[in-house]
């Protein structure tokens, strides 16, 4: 165990498994930098798998240490016995807890950890059961207020009249599962506006485009702007030509 209460322990006996996130090049080699400036700042975090260690999180840390070469990696290390729910909300809470997190976003954390049910790390305890909106809460970083509206928002529009210390495991999962698809509405809506955006500004553009047209026909004759464009189209032609002959060469 080093000094910060983390082990340090074989990069070469870490299992990483499937991931919930890939690996992504750019971050390695940023992590890769910033590791060789100032050492690891977080630990991975694995679990005992016999003599070996499974992967929970840290994956970028991990290969940035590989690309480096280091032969060991400070880690917070789970017993084998953690179940793959408890590891899985490890590493979500983790990949959460880490980044800048925007409504939705939470919302799908949220949704993910409810849909765990009375995991280890909740409890199945009649306190739980009282008190999961404070728990959900914690773990997520967003205020009770914030829950306890979402929870209103879920119950009216399932048409039930429930307060949040009498809901059972199927109906925090159900709404976990409203929280998703209230994401996925959002994540539409959002791409749907993008577009309608995209498509107002190349309206916007084509019309200017036309207006300048329209003002050098009135002042160079409308016949010039046609030569103008069939010059300009076969110019457009030979590039296209000469492009298409270098690519198949």
């Amino acid at each position: 165990m080093n000094d910060s209460g983390h082990f340090d322990i074989p990069v070469a006996d870490i299992i990483q498994g499937q991931r919930l996130r890939g690996v992504h090049k750019e971050t390695v080699k940023r992590l890769t930098a910033s590791i060789k400036a100032q050492g690891l700042l977080q630990p991975i975090g694995v679990k005992v798998r016999g003599t070996k260690y499974k992967l929970i999180w840290g994956a970028h840390r991990l290969a940035a240490f590989k690309e480096l070469a280091f032969e060991k990696i400070p880690a917070k290390v789970f017993p084998e016995n953690t179940s793959d729910q408890e590891a899985l909300l490890y590493e979500l809470q983790e990949n959460y807890a880490r980044q800048e997190l925007t409504g939705a976003q939470r919302r799908e954390f949220a949704s993910k950890i409810l849909a765990l049910g009375n995991s280890a790390d909740f409890g199945n305890s009649e306190n739980f059961q009282k008190n999961w909106m404070d728990a959900l809460s914690e773990k997520i970083g967003v205020d009770r207020r914030t829950i306890a509206n979402w929870w209103a928002s879920f119950t009216q529009s399932v048409g039930l009249e429930l307060a949040p210390r009498k809901a059972t495991e199927e109906q925090r999962v159900q709404f976990g599962q409203w929280l998703e698809e209230r994401q996925r509405q959002e994540l539409e809506e959002k791409a749907r506006k993008a577009e309608e955006a995209k498509a107002q500004r190349l309206e916007s553009e084509r019309q200017n485009f036309l207006d300048c047209l329209d003002a050098a026909a009135k002042e160079w004759s409308y016949e010039w702007v046609c030569q103008q464009f069939a010059e300009w189209k076969a110019s457009i032609s030979r590039l296209t030509a000469k492009y298409s002959t270098a690519i198949n060469d």
